[in-house]
């Protein structure tokens, strides 16, 4: 097991980093072919994993850690939405983790079939959070071949209302320049009441595999410095054209809703991705 400050891998389907642990659903693929993905193999066709692997692999992070209050981040390497057995072996992950009393991450680029927000509303306790995953607006068609419209992932957030105890969230990450889709997010935004983004920055893919090299604190750090210019500029054009806060990292969001401390501190690399947060003046930043 390789072990350091950052992060370590303790086998090809979780990382634990912090208080976070990141679960995969599969052996390989994914099947949105996005073409900024990181993933191996994120353009061919999901090869799950069955429940058995599934309940082991909850089983061991139960048996290792402390569990309590943790973030539970689904799926690293893939969609977790793409079918109707991915979304069996999500919900088995949702209702163990619920029982260890965590705090559960799903990022997404399908549409979200209500049955499986029936089936989680119960066990919610407003510690899910969904992440919708809308990264561009134009050539979405092209760079997401596989993945739901842009148009049918904002439709999504019309069931804020309907289950008022999940937490949806815009998703802007990887965050590609191109200004004209910037009207059509605040528009969104505005017209769908989102409460919430997170965006995040662009990430050179083939520097990036494993995945797990994303979540090393060093390597992300270097890259929001590269990349804190136009990220400060649009966090701004956001909270300056819409009511929604405007967060660095889908971590954060949690960390403002529930935690007491803040272990990122990213206004030390973009001075406006904290204005949003409660935590703040616990990390000695002044608002800008």
């Amino acid at each position: 097991m390789n072990d350091n400050k950052d992060f370590f891998q303790e086998s090809k389907y979780i990382i634990v980093q912090d208080d976070r642990f990141f679960i995969d659903i599969c052996s390989s693929g994914c099947g949105s072919g996005c073409s900024y993905c990181y993933a191996p193999k994120h353009n061919e066709k999901q090869y799950l994993l069955n429940l058995e692997q599934i309940k082991s692999i909850c089983e061991y992070i139960k048996n290792r850690y402390d569990c309590h209050q943790k973030i539970i981040s689904l799926c690293p390497n893939t969609e977790p939405l793409k079918s109707k057995q991915s979304i069996s072996l999500v919900l088995y992950i949702i209702d163990f983790f619920r029982k260890q009393d965590c705090y559960i991450q799903i990022s997404t680029k399908e549409i979200i079939p209500s049955y499986f927000l029936d089936e989680i509303k119960h066990i919610s306790n407003s510690k899910i959070y969904i992440n919708i995953s809308i990264p561009m607006i134009t050539n979405s068609d092209v760079v997401e071949p596989n993945a739901a419209t842009y148009s049918d992932r904002f439709n999504n957030f019309k069931l804020i209302n309907y289950y008022s105890d999940i937490n949806f969230c815009l998703y802007i990450k990887p965050l590609i320049q191109n200004q004209q889709d910037q009207e059509t997010y605040i528009n969104n935004i505005n017209f769908y009441n989102i409460s919430k983004v997170i965006i995040g920055p662009t990430f050179d893919k083939n520097a990036e595999i494993p995945c797990i090299s994303l979540y090393n604190k060093n390597d992300a750090n270097k890259i929001l410095q590269t990349q804190s210019d136009y990220m400060d500029r649009f966090i701004k054009l956001l909270r300056s054209k819409t009511k929604a806060q405007v967060y660095g990292s889908s971590v954060c969001v949690i960390y403002n809703d529930f935690k007491d401390h803040c272990v990122l501190k990213l206004s030390q690399f973009i001075k406006s991705t904290c204005e949003d947060c409660g935590l703040l003046e616990e990390c000695n930043y002044e608002k800008f």
